[in-house]
């Protein structure tokens, strides 16, 4: 089901962060002693799921999910 996009008619995607934005978040996760990724329902609503997941493969975070 990574591929499902969700037609949404109120839900619009937000733009991609500014590098401002990331740049803590990778700082945070780097330094973290145990860190996880929350995936969320948010992803398939914003059709997300191959990038998201490509990146949790390259970096090697671990993740749960929850879909509510």
């Amino acid at each position: 089901a990574a591929d499902m996009v969700f037609d949404i008619p109120h839900f619009t995607a937000p733009a991609a962060p500014a590098a401002d934005v990331l740049a803590p978040l990778a700082r945070a996760l780097h330094e973290a002693r145990r860190p996880v990724v929350l995936w969320g329902g948010g992803i398939g609503f914003a059709g997300v799921q191959g990038p998201v997941a490509d990146w949790l493969a390259r970096t090697g975070l671990p993740f749960v999910s929850s879909w509510a």
